[in-house]
């Protein structure tokens, strides 16, 4: 059953102190729910906090590096004790390169990447839903993915951080079948969105120094914008729309209409597969 209301409820939520996070915690406590954020920037965080506090409701901030397996569990025995049972559960925690070419990428780059935007979700999936199970109180799970998961831009550079989305999506879709979320009254919604004016790019600087420490995210391979779909979605409008997903229990969630072409060209090369198939099992099956 989708959660219809917020009242009361307990959301956590990963890279919290800006962008999306923070829009959609400001939005989760309007509607009367008490939010933790969680973020790698403790200063941010807290004016963040401060912020959604004024709402009404409970606020906490939760320092958290969402690579670190053990931190996050340790996050999640700070909410349990502070909030109680965990409804919403917000995995949107990620960091991003600019365009670089694969041969560029060196080790660091790959293990922050990797642990930040596909096993930050994992950990906090292993983390929370256990407690969501325990508890029976149903509730929404969010993970976020982005539109490169979906299909490949002729542009834009980004193979690392388009593979670390990709496994997002692809987790998102196998949690009821892992955990049976379904029959516990617990949604799963996927977010793939396309350019939305947030500081992401500049995650390099926060990087920390188990991965190689902070560095300056240049590369010869530039691209300013996503100028085929427009205008950036604002961080206001994309908490409107995780909002929406969790009440109506919407699996994928976008930005963008005009990259429904983007995902209808990739699910061409893939029916194209099939009937490659189809011809070649044709022709075996019937020799001449």
């Amino acid at each position: 059953m989708p959660l219809s209301d917020f009242a009361g409820r307990n959301a956590f939520i990963t890279g919290g102190a800006s962008g999306i996070g923070l829009a959609t915690a400001h939005a989760l406590a309007r509607a009367g729910a008490n939010v933790a954020l969680a973020d790698i920037e403790p200063e941010p965080l807290e004016v963040a906090r401060a912020a959604v506090a004024a709402h009404g409701g409970k606020t906490i901030a939760i320092p958290l590096d969402v690579s670190d397996a053990v931190a996050v569990a340790t996050a999640r025995d700070r909410f349990l004790a502070e909030l109680g049972t965990p409804h919403v559960l917000i995995n949107n925690a990620g960091v991003s390169l600019r365009p670089t070419l694969l041969g560029d990428v060196g080790p660091g780059k790959w293990d922050w990447l990797l642990g930040v935007n596909l096993l930050g979700v994992v950990n906090g999936v292993t983390a929370f839903v256990p407690e969501m199970l325990r508890r029976g109180e149903g509730g929404h799970i969010v993970n976020t993915a982005s539109i490169v998961a979906m299909q490949v831009h002729p542009f834009l550079h980004n193979i690392p951080y388009r593979m670390s989305k990709a496994g997002v999506v692809n987790l998102s879709e196998c949690l009821d079948l892992e955990y049976g979320l379904a029959e516990a009254g617990i949604g799963v919604s996927v977010f793939c969105p396309a350019l939305v004016s947030t500081g992401i790019i500049n995650s390099s600087f926060r990087r920390p120094e188990r991965f190689g420490g902070s560095f300056s995210n240049d590369a010869s391979a530039k691209v300013d914008s996503f100028t085929d779909v427009g205008a950036a979605a604002t961080p206001d409008f994309t908490a409107a729309l995780l909002l929406d997903a969790i009440k109506t229990d919407t699996f994928f969630v976008f930005t963008h209409p005009e990259c429904a072409d983007w995902i209808g060209e990739r699910d061409a090369k893939i029916r194209a597969g099939f009937a490659q198939l189809d011809r070649v099992a044709e022709t075996y099956a019937s020799p001449s």
